[in-house]
């Protein structure tokens, strides 16, 4: 895994993290109802823009959870994913603590969350180049112009 790779997992770890602590950022001042759901609309959860699928899970519940008004915290975030057979699926509430004890405030929201975008759009540019690359590389082609296919 390279540097860039492993950048990009520990940002969205944090994103994350800021996400399920949103609910207390918002109590106290430090984020608005409004920053949260630009982060949703900038990364909509349909695309998957996270590396790790378990992360994606993670971040489509939450996002749904956050959508329809509900209290978000790590007990109620849990037994969402409980209820949904998926707790497991994302790591158990051992990986929720860690998301949780990673992050030192959830007023880097907006920060992490521009870097997993940028992760996200780097991501979606080597998967075209890869496409052109393997469809410049497509002999049999018809008429010959593989980007034509």
């Amino acid at each position: 895994m390279n540097d860039q790779v492993k950048h990009c997992m520990r940002r969205a770890r944090l994103a994350l993290g800021c996400l399920l602590l949103a609910q207390e950022g918002m109590d106290q001042g430090q984020l608005t109802r409004d920053e949260v759901m630009a982060v949703f609309a900038a990364l909509p959860p349909a695309a998957e823009p996270f590396t790790e699928p378990a992360y994606n899970l993670l971040y489509t519940v939450l996002a749904g959870m956050f959508e329809s008004a509900r209290r978000i915290d790590a007990v109620t975030l849990a037994h969402e994913l409980e209820q949904r057979g998926l707790l497991e699926r994302v790591g158990g509430r051992s990986m929720l603590a860690d998301v949780v004890l990673s992050v030192p405030s959830p007023a880097g929201l907006a920060s992490y969350a521009a870097i997993v975008q940028d992760c996200f759009r780097r991501r979606q540019i080597a998967a075209s180049a890869l496409k052109l690359a393997r469809a410049a590389c497509d002999l049999g082609t018809p008429s010959g112009n593989p980007f034509l296919a």
